[in-house]
């Protein structure tokens, strides 16, 4: 069901199209990066492009797997994906978000309509995020049902073929955390705003669950159902994804208990992002789905717990509710479960989730992070920086507050359902130098954050001019060292 198209070509003149190719239809175009954790998929594409189908609409997927390093790489298999598309002669071209406008440009100079459905990035796309989007593509219709799955998803990827092996658990899910503005003084300021005093959840996400009506037994059953789908469609999977995995926890033990011995389960591993706030009040819950998860055959495996930070200004800044003291708790038992790991459930090698640098961070917030992160061992950590995207409290507090920057947005919003980051400036011109270097020299140390973060800090506090120290120079130096170790 799946094949590698990187090198193959579109069927010569004269000899028909393959069952259910695109030609003369719509593509959803999905992307993703390679990465250790196997190429990951796209369920809400996919499903669309089934929808289509049984609808009437010739469709396939085109899932590009990028590098995670070679821009020029990825370039190619950008290309590629452009003249698969005019060569399957498709007329609309379906995106979450088209991926650069230079790849909107192309698509859209070839007579390719586009249709974009989280945000709206490129001016000549249509957005749709609803059921308007069978009336925009009608004239491709055919009028009879097509088969759903021959073909349905192409891979522009390496040469070697790579399948999917790993998606998201999609049931419309959100994050579970739904706290309001109303008690936090950092947005005080900004609640004449109906939007900002409306908002729920962490200040920089618009991702707040709505109102779910499904009770966990439903839940449970949609989740059987979504994974046997998964599987017919990627017949390679090997892991299943859950963000906001403590939307879950509850559905997912009824899912375990009332399927066990099912074959659906057989050989995958639910993979967990987490909030270890949770982790910290459930964490005799967590151990008992996991044996649950052994007993059907899979397991359960804690992938990324969200620290984002243990400074109390900063948590205020996030919005978001979880206290240094359960951040601690969590980290105790992440530590207790790695040593000596419950039946079902691996922990070793998760990666903590630190956001280090927003608009308003302080010298002394890092080091509160680099104590802790020190104190509990989390080296593994990966630090990233607030992303400020328009619609969130942190956009509106940063804009009055002079801290957003007019120019470029960035091409791509997290898939989290992030907005499109804007660039930022920091209140603090330090905190500037040491983002500065930070986000120079990461790529030299992407498994050692926190000690490249501990080093930055010291030379920006013994520097003369923090704001003039040469980042460039520094890492050119770095990679001379590693080029002459690599000769040794």
């Amino acid at each position: 069901m799946t094949r590698d198209y990187l090198s193959g070509s579109s069927p010569p003149p004269g000899q028909a199209p393959q069952a259910g190719a695109a030609t003369n239809g719509v593509a959803c175009v999905a992307f993703s990066t390679e990465s250790p954790h196997g190429s990951r998929g796209d369920s809400p594409l996919t499903d669309l492009a089934r929808l289509l189908r049984r609808s009437g609409f010739p469709s396939r997927v085109f899932h590009v797997h990028l590098h995670p390093s070679d821009g020029k790489e990825n370039d190619r298999r950008v290309q590629r994906l452009v003249e698969r598309l005019i060569g399957e002669r498709c007329r609309w071209a379906v995106f979450h978000e088209i991926w650069t406008a230079e790849l909107g440009r192309q698509l859209h100079a070839a007579g390719i309509g586009l249709i974009e459905m989280r945000s709206h990035t490129f001016p000549e796309a249509i957005f749709s995020d609803g059921p308007d989007l069978l009336t925009h593509v009608s004239a491709c219709g055919t009028g009879q049902s097509l088969d759903e799955l021959t073909n349905l998803v192409e891979i522009i990827g390496p040469l070697e073929t790579r399948p999917v092996t790993a998606v998201d658990l999609r049931l419309q899910q959100s994050c579970g955390y739904t706290r309001s503005l109303a008690d936090n003084p950092f947005y005080q300021g900004i609640l004449d705003d109906p939007e900002m005093a409306a908002h729920k959840g962490c200040a920089h996400c618009m991702n707040a669950r709505p109102d779910q009506r499904l009770v966990p037994v439903q839940v449970a059953e949609r989740i059987v159902e979504r994974i046997r789908n998964d599987r017919r469609v990627f017949p390679h999977l090997e892991t299943i994804w859950m963000p906001f995995a403590e939307t879950f926890y509850d559905s997912l033990a009824i899912a375990l208990r009332t399927t066990h011995g099912d074959p659906v389960w057989r050989d995958l591993t639910l993979v967990m992002q987490c909030r270890p706030d949770v982790i910290a009040q459930r964490a005799e819950e967590i151990e008992a789905v996991a044996a649950d998860a052994a007993a059907s055959g899979t397991q359960l495996k804690i992938g990324v717990v969200g620290f984002e930070n243990f400074s109390p200004p900063e948590i205020l800044v996030l919005n978001r509710g979880a206290t240094p003291d359960e951040l601690d708790r969590a980290a105790v038992i992440l530590n207790r479960w790695s040593a000596q790991p419950p039946p079902g459930l691996v922990v070793r090698g998760f990666t903590p989730s630190f956001i280090l640098f927003t608009p308003w961070t302080r010298i002394e917030d890092l080091e509160v992070n680099l104590h802790r992160i020190a104190r509990h061992g989390l080296w593994q950590a990966n630090i990233e920086r607030l992303r400020v995207g328009p619609g969130t409290p942190a956009y509106e507090r940063a804009r009055r507050d002079g801290l957003v920057l007019d120019g470029s947005v960035r091409a791509a919003s997290h898939p989290n359902g992030y907005t499109s980051e804007r660039e930022i400036r920091f209140a603090d011109p330090l905190v500037a130098a040491v983002s500065a270097g930070f986000e120079r020299l990461r790529p030299l140390a992407h498994s050692e954050q926190p000690e490249l973060l501990a080093g930055v800090l010291a030379a920006v506090a013994a520097a003369p001019d923090p704001a003039g120290i040469d980042w460039d120079g520094v890492a050119r130096a770095w990679e001379d060292v590693g080029s002459a170790a690599r000769t040794l």
